[in-house]
């Protein structure tokens, strides 16, 4: 079997497992598929049955066909990717809420057919007819693979999990900084305390928080780098790297590769025992919230201080939070958008949230942009039009258009919304 065989062969067997795991009929089997070390795939059912498919001597790819790989994403789905650029992400779980289950059965020709209660069936070839195969995803959420000998299968799929994009925009109490085209870094508006002064270099994401008058970027090595103001060590990172950086009053805190946190300089807030979050945000000074692991936003501070934590949003399924001095608000995975008491979002599908002092913006996932909250300096009257990066500061807020062009709006006394004419 060719290795373009092989990959296909191993992307439709782990197609066919999450089939077996996700099938929990009371009549039915389920079933495992585990890759030998030799080249050959062995699955095995609860009823007793059991096939090993063997790699073919003599298989060849179709020539008119694309291969596909299939990835554990360990955390109950695989991801199969063709090289024609068509992917889809299994769960399994989706498809056992009908009941059906599988039986595997060996042809003894080498290929073993696999068969559902619910009538999807699939031939597994070991490479004797060159056959490939496709994946498409039907947009309903189901995603079917087909192959040139004919044989096909249909399934839910599940979108992978929504992720935290990298920043290229980032705003502090009066100062606006964006990285460029060619990775450098470019800042406009206060320069009191050397703020607007980035470091050389070129860098991959950029933060600060709307209180502060310090930034901090990860470079492409993914090591840190921070200047402005220094009153606490906020421009004194650890050593090592990181994956993302977070803001908070008077300093930053930065997530390791073991998804460890590790924070620099001081800012009143309580940090707790044990960080296990998917997001956090910090407010003023004495507060700070985090996504728990089962999607709740929980907070944490000094209750009875003169800026107690808020009362998180209800609900479940919170991937993205952020916050302004005295609210947090959060993203779930259906893109809906809820606040703790003092801020209330409109109605939309949001993709990325950016807290201001005392308001807050939300990309949409169409690129639109909606804000909400105070508008004493304009910092809730957006451009128009669609973007992809969003950051608020103390009282305004700047956004990157589909156009490559930044625009600020809101506070501009101390130059803030002066965007230089060379951003690319």
């Amino acid at each position: 079997m060719t290795g373009k065989m092989q990959a296909l062969l191993a992307a439709v067997l782990a197609l066919a497992a999450l089939s077996f795991a996700a099938c929990s009929g009371e009549a039915g089997s389920s079933c495992t598929v585990v890759q030998n070390d030799d080249g050959s795939a062995t699955i095995t059912c609860d009823d007793g049955t059991s096939a090993t498919v063997q790699a073919g001597q003599d298989g060849t790819d179709g020539v008119d066909g694309d291969s596909c790989t299939a990835v554990d994403n360990g955390d109950g789905s695989v991801t199969i990717t063709c090289d024609d650029g068509t992917t889809v992400t299994v769960s399994d779980g989706q498809d056992g809420v009908d009941g059906s289950s599988c039986t595997a059965v060996d042809n003894g020709d080498g290929s073993v057919t696999i068969t559902c209660d619910d009538g999807t069936t699939v031939t597994v070839s070991d490479g004797q007819d060159g056959s490939s195969c496709t994946v498409i995803d039907n947009g309903d959420g189901t995603g079917t693979l087909s192959c040139d000998d004919g044989s096909s299968v249909t399934i839910p799929v599940v979108p992978p999990p929504p992720t935290h994009p990298r920043q290229r925009l980032a705003a502090s109490a009066g100062t606006s900084c964006a990285i460029k085209d060619d990775g450098t870094i470019a800042c406009w508006g206060n320069n009191s305390c050397g703020e607007a002064n980035p470091p050389t270099g070129t860098f991959i994401d950029i933060q600060s928080h709307p209180n502060i008058l310090t930034f901090c970027a990860l470079r492409d090595d993914y090591t840190a780098a921070c200047w402005g103001e220094d009153r606490y060590g906020e421009t004194a990172p650890p050593a090592g790297t990181f994956n993302r950086l977070i803001g908070r009053s008077y300093g930053f805190c930065g997530i390791r590769d073991d998804e460890t946190v590790e924070c620099w300089g001081i800012g009143g807030v309580v940090l707790p025992t044990v960080l296990d979050y998917k997001d956090y945000t910090f407010g003023v000074t004495a507060w700070g919230c985090g996504i728990e692991a089962a999607g709740s936003i929980t907070c944490w501070g000094v209750l009875g201080a003169e800026d107690p934590p808020p009362t998180p949003p209800a609900g479940t399924d919170y991937w993205q939070l952020d916050g302004s001095n005295y609210t947090v608000c959060g993203i779930q995975l259906d893109g809906s958008v809820s606040c703790s008491a003092g801020l209330t979002p409109p109605t939309r599908d949001f993709g990325y949230l950016a807290g201001g002092q005392n308001h807050m913006c939300g990309l949409a996932t169409d690129g639109t942009i909606a804000c909400w909250g105070s508008n004493n300096y304009g910092q809730c009257n957006p451009p128009s039009g669609s973007h992809t990066s969003l950051a608020s500061g103390g009282a305004h807020s700047c956004a990157l258009g589909d156009d490559n062009v930044v625009r600020c709006w809101g506070r501009a006394d101390l130059g803030q919304c002066n965007v230089p004419a060379d951003m690319s």
